[in-house]
């Protein structure tokens, strides 16, 4: 990076292209968005939906034309557990004539965390499938820490097993393991150890199950170049260029500098799973694709299968692999005649799409058609 501005390039593979979408930084104090008082910044699961809500009232009462368009909610991360609080609240809302002008089909969600429990403790089943750890150390952890591996453990064998986890995954990339082992943009108690000096495995995952690798302030300020969040910097020096807020019309002084995510804001998580909004949303006849990138290990697609299976949805068509052009790009289940969708993309990491956007497209541009993956 040489300083001057960073250049743009059309993106091939963009959602756009499917879709007219609506890009939205939320909660209140993410991204350009902000509040004039302090009281406006406090947020938390429920207000973080219920503002987004707001939100998309307000934009489609202003912009009528696209009311009775079919509207599906996306995000992916830790909008998985925002995303069907949000569903939900359009479904009662629309069943008891609150609310018009919202024509909600269905929402996507990629790598999405659901349930603290299950997603952290896939963990340790991932690593395993993946030969970051042994049989033998697999078979003992099962049984030292009976299967449950977050939070505190007073169990000493419990704990040594977890340890011996925390030295195989330490040095790996979370958000995909085939990645290099760059520094992160986190600071030095995100790392190894906590301030308790608990493991990661050990570290209790409720009430956000990634909040540790989500702890970012400003980028690196020397990003090795070639790795993944090397671009985290050019970001950041293009979305705090003057000239480039003026293009995107945002209000002077309304921030005072952008920050990729912001550790400091005051958040208040309220929800442990969101299993229960999922199951909910498909008894009212909401679609749902939910897919994940098979070498993620903050969010693995173990603990999303997991929590899936307990929704004890009718398999309507069984694991296969979907195709883009020769290639198989990842495995697709389907569940309740196609409402419910499930699929890995192969290779990719915490974010998909950013892995493997040619792929990605082809997947959402096949499931908002309503064809088959």
């Amino acid at each position: 990076y040489n300083g001057s501005l960073p250049t743009l390039v059309l993106n091939p593979y963009s959602w756009t292209k499917a879709a007219s979408i609506i890009f939205v930084d939320a909660p209140v104090g993410t991204g350009f968005s902000f509040s004039k008082s302090l009281k406006g910044v406090l947020t938390g699961d429920f207000v973080y939906a219920n503002r987004s809500l707001n939100f998309l009232r307000m934009w489609l009462l202003a912009h009528p034309e696209f009311s009775s368009l079919p509207l599906y909610l996306g995000g992916d991360s830790f909008s998985g557990m925002i995303i069907p609080i949000i569903a939900e609240e359009i479904a009662k809302s629309t069943e008891a004539n609150r609310i018009l002008g919202i024509n909600l089909q269905g929402y996507v969600l990629g790598n999405p965390a659901t349930d603290a429990k299950l997603d952290g403790n896939s963990k340790v089943k991932f690593a395993h499938s993946m030969a970051i750890i042994s049989d033998e150390l697999y078979e003992s952890v099962k049984k030292t820490c009976k299967g449950q591996y977050t939070g505190t453990h007073k169990n000493d064998m419990c704990a040594r097993d977890l340890e011996a986890i925390s030295v195989c995954i330490e040095n790996l990339s979370e958000p995909n393991v085939l990645d290099p082992n760059c520094d992160r943009d986190i600071s030095d108690n995100d790392q190894k150890m906590d301030d308790n000096g608990r493991s990661l495995l050990e570290k209790p995952l409720k009430p956000n199950p990634i909040q540790r690798r989500l702890n970012f302030g400003g980028p690196l300020e020397n990003p090795k170049f070639g790795c993944r969040n090397y671009v985290n910097k050019l970001v950041y020096h293009w979305a705090n260029d003057v000239t480039v807020q003026e293009a995107l019309h945002i209000q002077k002084g309304t921030i005072k500098t952008w920050i990729r995510c912001d550790r400091n804001l005051p958040y208040m998580h309220q929800v442990g799973s969101v299993v229960s909004y999922h199951e909910r949303l498909n008894s009212r006849g909401y679609r749902a694709l939910i897919y994940s990138g098979d070498r993620d290990m903050m969010v693995p697609y173990i603990g999303t299968q997991a929590w899936i299976k307990s929704l004890n949805l009718t398999i309507s068509g069984q694991w296969r692999p979907w195709m883009v052009g020769d290639e198989i790009a990842g495995y697709v289940t389907e569940y309740s005649k196609g409402s419910f969708t499930f699929a890995t993309v192969k290779g990719g990491g915490h974010t998909a799409p950013e892995y493997y956007p040619k792929e990605c497209l082809a997947m959402f541009k096949r499931w908002i058609s309503q064809e088959p993956l």
